[in-house]
């Protein structure tokens, strides 16, 4: 079904022992039985030295010349080229080829930036196609360039190949693994499902369908707290990120008492230079809209800009979130995942960081692969570390009965008008 349905890019989902490596080895003789270059690009060195291993058997009586582990070349002028992805594949660079087989994909760090910068490239010469071969890993590039083939973009393929077809491994085998394994495992190693599939997103639960929402029921005059996280730029993108805790009192079956909800429900997201008074001028707007409770500013080595913002507003709203990395994730994990954190669709620059916000990896020392750490990166966060400090402080203000009484119009009245008079307009830069 996968070649008679094959198109330019192809992206092939596969259950373990589906016959993937097979399935690439038999692609890259294909087209070098033609006299045309190929090449294959695995995770690591050690992934190529095994294919190289199994294709030189296979196509023996038609080789002309080969060098371990790194191309053979047959008789029809045909050749084959192995290349790790290790290091952005940046070696790749300069080389064409009529076909490029990328094997166990979704495990590849920085796969986007080695497809559109690296290796598509190479294909231009000779016109070549491209087959992305992989198990699942839910929120991998490798899922966007499936879902390409899923959502019938041009030039795109993709299918789902579980271990059942496979005709060389029986349903009473398969069904054997079902008993010995949890059923989360069974369906991502064995269905090639990616939602029950391992994630290196930091929070893979998250998802537009349970988490967006343009609006929440509550006036803001009604709103329980209203509060501001700031993730200071410095080389990064400055984000600001206003939440609003809100009280819901909708009965469920699993719930009957009320529960405090929060809602981002706007965003500042600027790339360019920030002044202070950019910042002021902003949170004056959101106090415009409900008064402030709080603006946390995650700045690390030092307070200056936590000072200057605090030179503005009344004493003890400016407060400096000290931003560890990995602090407070769990808590807002757990938002997530029981619902009560909800972001506006309206706020694209927050929302488009889910997908590049991943686990650090580190090298195994003895095997060569890469796994991901309970580090996040640092790119991909600046909004993620404003609604962070935002919620951590909240949070912690609930747990310890500060925040539970709180209604607006309470002790946050103080008012645009008393702000204009004492900000200062201060113009300290930071660099971008």
């Amino acid at each position: 079904m996968v070649d008679c349905e094959a198109k330019r890019y192809n992206a092939v989902n596969c259950g373990r022992r589906w016959g993937k490596t097979k399935y690439a080895m038999r692609k890259l003789a294909e087209k070098a039985r033609e006299g045309l270059p190929v090449a294959y690009l695995g995770p690591i060195y050690d992934d190529c030295f095994d294919v190289y291993t199994e294709l030189t058997m296979l196509l023996e009586p038609e080789i002309e010349r080969r060098a371990e582990g790194r191309w053979i070349k047959l008789l029809n002028g045909g050749f084959i080229r192995f290349w790790s992805m290790e290091n952005g594949a940046d070696r790749v660079r300069g080389k064409k080829y009529a076909r490029v087989v990328m094997d166990e994909a979704a495990i590849v760090t920085g796969l986007k930036a080695i497809w559109e910068k690296v290796v598509r490239a190479t294909l231009a010469d000779y016109q070549g196609d491209a087959f992305f071969v992989s198990t699942p890993r839910r929120g991998s590039h490798f899922e966007v360039l499936f879902d390409k083939g899923q959502d019938g973009e041009a030039d795109w393929a993709s299918w789902t190949q579980t271990t059942y077809d496979n005709p060389f491994i029986s349903d009473e085998e398969i069904e054997e693994m079902r008993a010995t394994m949890s059923a989360e495992t069974f369906r991502s190693e064995i269905l090639a499902e990616f939602e029950a599939s391992e994630s290196d997103l930091v929070f893979p639960e998250v998802t537009m369908t349970l988490h967006a929402r343009d609006t929440i029921p509550v006036l803001p005059k009604d709103w329980r707290a209203h509060i501001i996280g700031i993730d200071v730029g410095g080389g990064d993108p400055t984000a600001i990120t206003p939440i609003a805790l809100w009280r819901d009192d909708t009965p469920t079956v699993a719930r009957t008492l009320p529960t405090i909800k929060f809602h981002q429900h706007d965003e500042y997201y600027q790339r360019s230079t920030v002044s202070t008074e950019d910042l002021i001028t902003y949170c004056l707007k959101m106090h415009a809209i409900a008064p402030l409770t709080k603006i946390l500013v995650a700045e690390t080595g030092g307070n200056i800009i936590t000072n200057t913002l605090a030179k503005a507003f009344p004493q003890g709203v400016v407060e400096r979130y000290i931003k560890e990395r990995g602090g407070g994730l769990e808590t807002v994990r757990w938002l997530y995942q029981s619902q009560r954190l909800t972001i506006a669709t309206s706020c694209k620059n927050s929302w488009a960081e889910f997908s590049g916000y991943r686990w650090k990896k580190n090298r195994d020392m003895e095997t060569g692969e890469r796994y991901a750490t309970s580090t996040p990166h640092d790119n991909h966060a600046d909004a993620h570390d404003a609604r962070r400090a935002a919620l951590q402080w909240a949070v912690d203000g609930l747990r310890n009965g500060e925040l539970l009484a709180l209604q607006s119009g309470g002790k946050q009245t103080w008012g645009a008008e008393s702000l204009q008079r004492r900000r200062k307009t201060t113009q300290q830069v930071w660099a971008k």
